[in-house]
């Protein structure tokens, strides 16, 4: 399993606000591997002047040219917070037969991120920056010198990152792309990956509930978030005895009732139909008493 730990300071704390941290590898699966990915998913909360954290998920050596961001973001939308900085990285590689002397790095940024808050980070070689229309960064290595990676692998390598902030307060669903273009010397550029992000709230649910029967037994509800259904399951025997039903009641996040259903055994299938998506309560009763609660997020 990996966790993630967050906390926020006191009200009035001058600097960054949100603390976190993140431990991978507690225990391992079935065939004996650990989870991976999820780390850098989300934000280092290294909002701090004096703080950097730069953490990398291994990839194969035979990457050339591409362009990743920090955080990657949840899931497959790579959905991250509003106001939430991008930290870019761009590898490129020179696979050409001679040495380039000059390599350029035109990035188009997203018109859902602020040009002007910039900030340049480490590189493999000096540059220098030229802006141009239509949001696009001009990296300049100049006499860069990239042996190509025949003659020497190590040394045909080259990166640059920089930061750069969301425009403030950007609404729910918003998706920011990016992606570059490598020039070699005089030949045809060559695309980096895309990355991209689709800026949300409250998009981490968890699978698992804090649910209990009557009798002490666990409640599983899964998959959640659903796209069409979601099963609620009562471990052991089937709950119901001589006809005793219990009930399930989902809610809006306004506390409206929004369906009231009725099942007689250990498990309860329910069906979306008509929901639309979002965030969703829902209690379960049994003899007229609660006896767990949750969220749900329909897809």
């Amino acid at each position: 399993k990996t966790y993630r730990f967050e906390a926020t300071q006191d009200g009035g704390y001058p600097l960054n606000q949100l603390l976190a941290v993140t431990i991978e590898g507690c225990g391992t699966n079935a065939q004996g591997g650990i989870s991976t990915g999820y780390v850098t998913q989300l934000s280092e909360a290294d909002g701090d002047p004096f703080i950097d954290i730069d953490c990398q998920q291994v990839v194969s050596s035979l990457e050339t040219n591409s362009k990743i961001a920090m955080p990657s973001g949840y899931e497959k939308a790579h959905q991250i917070e509003q106001n939430t900085d991008l930290d870019y990285m761009i590898r490129f590689r020179n696979v050409g037969n001679d040495t380039a002397f000059t390599v350029i790095v035109k990035d188009t940024l997203s018109t859902f991120l602020e040009p002007t808050s910039i900030e340049f980070g480490a590189s493999s070689h000096p540059y220098q920056v030229e802006w141009m229309e239509n949001n696009i960064v001009k990296f300049i290595f100049k006499n860069i010198s990239l042996t190509d990676s025949i003659t020497n692998g190590a040394a045909s390598l080259g990166f640059l990152k920089f930061s750069v902030r969301q425009k403030p307060n950007l609404p729910s669903g918003t998706k920011i792309l990016n992606k570059a273009a490598l020039y070699f010397d005089f030949n045809a550029p060559r695309s980096t990956s895309e990355t991209f992000h689709t800026v949300g709230k409250n998009f981490i649910i968890s699978a698992s509930t804090d649910l209990v029967a009557p009798d002490g037994r666990p409640i599983k509800v899964y998959p959640n978030p659903f796209t069409e259904q979601a099963v609620f399951e009562i471990s052991g025997d089937p709950l119901s005895i001589g006809g005793l039903k219990s009930t399930f009641r989902l809610y809006d996040m306004m506390g409206r009732l929004m369906r009231s259903e009725q099942f007689e055994t250990n498990q309860y299938t329910f069906n979306r139909k008509n929901l639309n998506e979002g965030m969703y309560l829902f209690t379960i009763e049994n003899q007229n008493k609660v006896i767990g609660r949750g969220k749900l997020m329909v897809r």
